[in-house]
């Protein structure tokens, strides 16, 4: 009798041993699982995009220094920058989205384009400015 009782609780502490490796296990996993979709919605919220291109006049002339203003589809300046000496230009790290390019440059040139960077980045992208004599521009010259 002392030996049945003896295994009955080594059969016990057994059960609750695997019970605590399962309860373990099973941990793991579900933590497993939650970092998973942590890593993938990140992912997906940390994905960004690019424009480049080169921005160029009526007569397919590359235009240098021209000033390049991006809007987000709410309006709102997202980055501006300038144009090299060559006519290319490179937004980087710009969050999917539908955006407005818009183009000014010296002698009246300019342009307006809608991007769309919601599926992939857009590279190559040329721009034709045409040259408007009411768009006003202001050139500043630094004199010492």
């Amino acid at each position: 009798m002392l030996r049945f009782g003896i295994k009955k609780k080594n059969k016990v502490i057994n059960k609750i041993i695997s019970y605590d490796i399962k309860g373990i296990m099973q941990s793991f996993l579900c933590i497993g699982r939650i970092l998973i979709l942590v890593l993938f919605f990140n992912s997906i919220h940390a994905q960004t995009y690019e424009v480049s291109g080169t921005i160029l006049d009526e007569s397919g002339k590359k235009l240098p220094s021209a000033r390049l203003n991006l809007y987000s589809i709410k309006h709102q300046l997202v980055e501006t920058l300038r144009t090299k000496s060559n006519g290319k230009f490179r937004f980087k790290n710009i969050k999917p989205d539908k955006y407005t390019l818009n183009i000014y440059a010296a002698g009246g040139f300019s342009a307006t384009k809608e991007v769309d960077l919601r599926s992939s980045s857009i590279n190559k992208l040329d721009v034709n400015a045409n040259q408007d004599e009411k768009q006003p521009q202001l050139t500043v010259d630094s004199e010492v």
